[in-house]
Parts: structure tokens; C-alpha cells; sequence
């Protein structure tokens, strides 16, 4: 038995047939709503784990080299979405963390990235009136630099209770623009900061006390560059400034 996807028919105002139509049409008779290539990725990386000061510091250093042919991306059809192919996408970076201990109630966490691309062969999808005006884009969706860095603090009673807080920041560099690098559609950089307070009881129960976002920093998720009858768009709005408490308990 052959299944179907879809029958199409042009119709006027009475729902009388207008021109010729097309019934029928299956997957197994070569009809596709997309088709794409396999994307193929060639990925070089090398890194180094090490060990300082007796353990109380632990640091890793990884650069990478990824080169993409057919690379697949999501790319806006009119009021849908289709899958295409690009040419060719090099991309170069490197990622550091460290971990460490400060004295006997304090850690760190640092990490930063860095991520240089480039992609050509991008005419299918050059949105400019020069087709050729998208040669050499970045990753778009993908910032060139992150960074994190976390403070975390506990403090120990006698009687099994534990006082804990944290300092958590993280930074994303600018991204969005699409492969037409439009400045409308790009997303500033910025800087997240949470603080937390903690108590936990020892005997299962704790509390926490909270500001996310301290600076009310406004971002997105995500970006969309499109056209025709669904424009470009920013998606995924950052919470702003939240304030709030958690309660917990724990059980054997």
C-alpha cells in the first residue's frame, strides 16, 4: 500500500477546479516537502587537564579546528520553514575553565570561550541584493566570546548545619544579524548577575534566598532574520530582575 502526504487542488470562489491539480502525491512517488544533503563535519581538537597545589586547583585548556560541507541550517520558506544546505563552514576556538579552592569556605569557577567562523558559499541564502554580500559571515546564532565566573562560599555550624552563598557571572558577546550581518537584528552583548543565600539544616531541610539577573539586563534566546509575510523577529525574552525563595527537603 502506498501512502500519501497531500493532495493539492486550485480553487476558485464557487470551489470549482481552476487549472489542473495534483492528487495523489506520496513520498514513495518522489515527492518531498524538503530535501537536503548529508551534512558532513571534519572536527580536529586538542587539550590539556592538569592538576596544581596539591589538587585545590584543576585547569583545562581545549582548542578546536571544525570544518562543515552541506552544513544543514533552518532557513524561512514564505510562512513555513525548510532545511537547506550551505557550502562550506571553518570554524576555529578555544575553551579554558579553572576551578579552585580558597582556603577552607571559598571556590571559584572560571571559564571563557572564543569562536572565529566563516561561511561561503552562502548565495542560496544571501538575503543581500548581492548574493555574493554574505561571503565570509560567522555562525550567527553562535557568540564569539562567553564567559562564566561562579564564587561559591559554605560555611559549616557544629551542630551540622550549613550557611551557603554564591556569586554567579556570565557574559555573552554580541550575536544575531544573520548571514546578512543586519544590525537590527543583532543581539547586544551583556552581563548576567545572581547572588544566592542558603541554610541547610543538616537534617534534610533547606532554604534559599535569591536575585537573578541583578542588573536587569534585557536579551534573547534567539533571533529570526525573515521575510515576506513573517518579518524578522526577536524570540525568547531574559526574565527580568526576580527576586524569590526556594524551600527543600531531602529523604534517605
Amino acid at each position: 500500500m502506498t501512502t500519501g502526504f497531500g493532495s493539492f487542488v486550485l480553487q476558485d470562489a464557487n470551489g470549482d477546479s481552476v487549472g489542473g491539480g495534483l492528487t495523489g502525491a506520496s513520498q514513495a512517488a518522489g515527492f518531498r516537502p524538503s530535501t537536503f544533503n548529508p551534512e558532513v563535519a571534519d572536527s580536529y581538537e586538542a587539550g590539556y587537564k592538569g592538576e596544581f597545589a596539591d589538587g585545590s586547583i584543576r585547569t583545562s585548556v581545549t582548542a578546536f579546528y571544525y570544518e562543515y560541507e552541506d552544513l544543514q541550517i533552518v532557513v524561512a520558506d514564505g510562512g513555513a520553514v525548510a532545511v537547506e544546505n550551505i557550502g562550506r563552514v571553518k570554524s576555529t576556538g578555544v575553551e579554558i575553565s579553572v576551578n579552585a579552592l580558597l582556603g577552607d569556605n571559598w571556590d571559584v569557577f572560571g571559564a571563557w570561550s572564543y569562536l572565529d567562523s566563516k561561511a561561503n558559499e552562502l548565495q542560496d541564502v544571501c538575503g543581500l541584493a548581492d548574493p555574493l554580500g554574505c561571503e565570509g559571515s560567522n555562525l550567527f546564532w553562535a557568540p564569539k566570546m562567553t564567559g562564566a565566573f561562579v564564587l561559591n562560599g559554605r560555611f559549616p555550624f557544629a551542630n551540622g548545619s550549613e550557611l551557603t552563598t554564591s556569586a554567579e557571572l556570565f557574559y555573552e558577546s554580541e550575536r544575531g544579524g544573520g548571514w546578512e550581518n543586519l544590525a537590527e537584528t543583532k543581539i547586544d552583548p551583556f552581563v548576567d548577575l545572581s547572588l544566592r543565600v542558603g541554610f541547610n539544616s543538616g537534617d534534610g531541610w533547606g532554604t534559599e534566598i535569591y536575585c537573578e539577573n541583578v542588573t536587569n539586563e534585557v536579551s534573547w534566546d534567539g533571533q529570526n532574520v525573515n521575510g515576506s509575510i513573517l518579518p524578522s523577529h526577536f524570540f525568547g525574552p531574559k526574565r527580568p530582575r526576580t527576586f524569590g525563595v526556594r524551600f527543600s527537603y531531602e529523604w534517605e
